[in-house]
């Protein structure tokens, strides 16, 4: 053990460190921590010294965090937990909460459980907010890493990666969809002869399935970004469309939509819950919790 080193790392380091890892920008950081932006530059010099490395390069979008300083981060993020909890008296509590929750989804997931999700607010933690993006899985695990969000929903591949634990969030599979009403419903029409309208956002469709493109034999006309664009185009024309079922099931209580048999397989669309392996964080705990619940119910 470097006593000397321990010496040297103080707390308000650790929330220079932090903050900077948020907001890529010494000013906004200042700001936060109620700091001169000497305070900050200071602190960061301090921080350099001590771990030998740059920790934040200036670009043009602002402070870049170096690998190094994205391996410390959740072992800072740790520590700062820890001492919180030594410190704090006071356990989450949802009904009192004003907590922002920033979570990354699909739309197409987005739009099954943040309705769900904030009837469920609504009568255990009326003050909570959440704040949704969309992010493809590479974008979504780089920014659980760099604490920008708390938690990353998706269609997601295993990965090498300690810092990241992934769970199933639920089981989901393929099924074509068209309109009501449609001549294949009355048998007028052989399914084979549908064409089709594919999503193709990198959040929503697997690189797997970018690259496979359409099925044999199943003609495309449209491509969309989204999974809920191509239901509404199907809803409004005789294209047919591919997507998950839980979400055509759902949005076939608002839309004129009716689900086929599927005419050809494709793989499962497995959505899984991603969050960083270390954190110690009450209220996320909760979060993921409340989630695994509204997916339930």
């Amino acid at each position: 053990m470097n006593i000397a080193d321990i010496r040297k790392l103080d707390g308000a380091l650790l929330l220079v460190f932090h903050d900077l890892l948020r907001t890529h920008n010494a000013s906004s950081t200042a700001d936060r921590l109620a700091l001169s932006q000497s305070a900050v530059s200071q602190s960061l010099s301090r921080l350099r010294a001590l771990f030998t490395d740059e920790l934040f390069v200036r670009r043009a979008h602002g402070l870049e965090p170096t690998p190094r300083a994205l391996e410390l981060a959740p072992h800072v993020d740790e520590l700062l937990s820890r001492f919180e909890s030594v410190i704090s008296s006071e356990a989450f509590s949802p009904s009192e909460s004003d907590r922002m929750f920033k979570l990354s989804a699909p739309e197409y997931v987005t739009a099954q459980i943040a309705p769900r999700l904030e009837r469920a607010l609504q009568g255990r933690a009326p003050q909570v907010t959440c704040v949704y993006s969309h992010l493809p899985q590479q974008n979504a695990f780089t920014a659980l890493s760099r604490y920008e969000i708390d938690v990353a929903i998706g269609r997601f591949s295993p990965v090498d990666d300690a810092s990241i634990r992934i769970e199933r969030l639920y089981d989901d599979e393929f099924c074509n969809v068209v309109r009501l009403g449609h001549p294949v419903l009355e048998g007028t029409t052989d399914a084979r002869d549908l064409r089709y309208v594919f999503a193709t956002s990198p959040s929503e469709v697997t690189p797997s399935e970018i690259e496979k493109g359409a099925p044999e034999g199943v003609r495309s006309s449209v491509l969309v970004p989204h999974w809920l664009t191509a239901l509404l185009t199907v809803a409004m024309t005789d294209l047919a469309t591919a997507c998950p079922h839980k979400f055509a099931r759902f949005q076939a209580t608002v839309l004129p939509i009716a689900i086929l048999p599927g005419s050809y397989q494709r793989d499962a669309c497995n959505v899984d819950i991603a969050y960083r392996a270390n954190d110690v964080d009450e209220a996320n705990a909760w979060l993921r919790g409340l989630l695994a619940e509204v997916v339930r119910g």
